[in-house]
């Protein structure tokens, strides 16, 4: 027989846009409290920020929630930069094959990471 583990994600989505950096007040209280409650609960649990211009083809980076609030009550700053987001951060590798109109995130390697099988 075959033993299935099911991994669940609880993920806030955010997109710098034009910016360097995400400001914190970017995510409402509700979604943070949402999201530790959804790490209390056992899920993978945090932000995932696109930062588009940053490089070419831009970069995507998950940061867990515990590590994102522990950087927002200890950091000077009132935004998470790429240079935080790269610190610690897991990186999403953009997908070079799919495209070149649309950015495309290599989805299912990211969450291989944290042990899912994606099929």
């Amino acid at each position: 027989y075959s033993v299935s583990t099911r991994i669940d994600f609880a993920l806030e989505l955010k997109s710098t846009g034009q910016q360097k950096s995400m400001a914190f007040d970017r995510l409402k209280p509700h979604q943070i409290k949402g999201l530790q409650k959804a790490r209390a609960a056992g899920l993978v649990s945090g932000l995932v920020v696109e930062f588009p211009d940053v490089s070419p083809g831009g970069e995507v980076y998950f940061v867990p929630i515990e590590v994102l609030i522990r950087h927002i009550e200890t950091c000077e700053r009132k935004s998470l930069s790429i240079d935080a987001a790269r610190r610690f951060g897991v990186l999403i590798e953009r997908d070079p094959v799919r495209g070149s109109k649309h950015r495309y995130w290599r989805v299912g390697e990211f969450l291989a990471l944290f042990g899912a099988a994606v099929v």
